[in-house]
């Protein structure tokens, strides 16, 4: 097996410190609340809150890791059931009985967090011949009534232990409301979970200088429902626009923009269900971007071929090793011969490869470097000037960026780029200011990400 590094993540700054000191010391608190909504590409909880521990009896001491079970039921029997915890990858737990409240807050399986960090807490709630209960999980030796928050960022499972970004509420199973279970009347005797109903979203621009950060501006504001999945001239002014995706319809559309500015908007084809868009790229050299297509259950691929944003015809490319854990998760030109590339990762072990196509024709393949445990390759773009791609890198866990320099698949050298501002989600690079170096986009739900 492929070693991995681990990044430690950063400690939490002066200010964060006083601020929970100050909320620990309240009085009163609502009990534990933990907020669930679309931030950017992923889906976030973000816990908070105290816990009194009156009331209830001690269960065990075991391991959790943060994952999301909005509805469990078992085939064949009346078991059912939901859990969702919040924190670090895997960290110590006490769990005590006797709380009630929903069994379920949706309709979807079990997904575990690509990222986690602070206090590990947790609920899991199932009616079956083996339990019939609650289960509320604190860290190990809690002392009861004491302020809590973490944070968990919840991706797409691929397989035991490892996952990949880019989750949708919908994707997730959960279904929007307040879901609250009890074990007393005291203040702190509840535990929340408030999924909300995804609202505008808003885009930023980070202009950059190789890996300088040099000025951020707002760009537009999404309508509720689309995301930003890539970044292309699809009109043919030289200037970066967005490709948009509604995660309900699957229908896509193109935002033509001028910098930062939206000039205007059409819409594209309709995705059939269960494909995502990877990527932008010219793959029969008509100078037109076409859609770079994958299915992450059967492991297909496919390119649309695109006139501006109608769609003219579509062709398979190869199917990724059937049973394996690898993913498509962006395209570029690494052997320099004019041919869009695609480019694999494998979270099982950190490995990248390059295929190489003429058109949608596979000729071969290499292995690319291997990534450190947490982070992954979020675009491709030339930062340094050399006619060569890069790998845009992006760690969910300390909002670190990264720029590997390559040169075709080889790693020549690293360098890390601004960290991205909590709840916006580093989506991609394109030269937006006509300086002919790659800027960051930037996506998520809470405004202007201006540094």
């Amino acid at each position: 097996m492929i070693s991995l590094k681990f990044f430690k993540p950063s400690l939490a700054t002066t200010l964060a410190i006083v601020l929970a000191w100050l909320l620990s010391v309240r009085p009163a608190q609502a009990g534990y609340t933990v907020t669930l909504q679309q931030v950017g590409l992923d889906v976030v909880a973000t816990g908070r809150g105290a816990i009194d521990l009156r009331g209830l009896t001690f269960s065990n001491s075991t391991f959790l890791v943060p994952q999301i079970t909005p509805s469990f039921h078992r085939l064949g029997t009346n078991d059912m059931g939901c859990s969702i915890s919040t924190g670090p990858i895997q960290s110590g737990v006490d769990s005590y009985r006797g709380a009630s409240g929903p069994l379920s807050f949706g309709g979807g399986g079990n997904t575990f967090a690509i990222s986690g960090s602070g206090n590990m807490v947790g609920i899991a709630a199932g009616s079956s011949s083996e339990f019939t209960g609650v289960l509320l999980s604190v860290p190990r030796g809690y002392a009861s009534g004491t302020f809590l928050s973490d944070s968990a960022t919840y991706g797409n499972f691929l397989g035991p232990g490892f996952r990949d970004s880019g989750a949708t509420l919908a994707t997730l199973g959960v279904t929007p409301g307040t879901y609250v279970w009890r074990w007393g009347s005291g203040a702190n005797q509840n535990f929340t979970l408030q999924i909300k109903t995804p609202g505008p979203a808003s885009t930023s621009i980070w202009y950059l200088n190789n890996t300088a950060f040099v000025t951020g501006t707002s760009a537009p504001t999404l309508p509720v429902g689309w995301i930003v999945v890539g970044v292309a001239d699809f009109n043919g002014d030289r200037q970066p626009d967005y490709l948009l995706y509604n995660t309900s319809t699957h229908q896509t559309a193109v935002w033509y923009l001028n910098s930062n500015v939206f000039v205007s908007g059409a819409f594209g084809p309709t995705l059939p269900a269960g494909w995502k868009v990877v990527g932008v790229a010219d793959f029969d050299s008509d100078g037109r971007p076409d859609y770079l297509l994958f299915n992450p259950t059967t492991g297909q691929t496919a390119i649309w071929y695109l006139s501006g944003t109608s769609f003219v015809s579509g062709a398979f490319g190869p199917s990724l090793p059937d049973g394996s854990d690898w993913d498509l998760v962006a395209v570029g030109d690494f052997n320099a011969d004019g041919k869009p590339d695609y480019v694999l990762y494998s979270p099982a072990y950190g490995q990248t490869a390059i295929w190489y196509f003429n058109n949608n024709v596979f000729v071969g393949g290499v292995f690319g470097p291997t990534l450190p445990f947490n982070w992954r390759v979020v675009g491709v773009a030339d930062f340094n000037g050399n006619n060569k791609p890069d790998y845009l890198l992006f760690n969910a866990s300390t909002r670190q960026t990264a720029i590997w320099y390559l040169s075709g698949p080889t790693l020549v050298a690293g360098a890390f780029g601004p960290r991205i501002v909590s709840g916006y989600t580093l989506i991609g690079a394109a030269d937006f200011n006509a300086d002919g170096k790659p800027d960051y986009v930037l996506y998520g739900p809470y405004g202007p990400s201006v540094q």
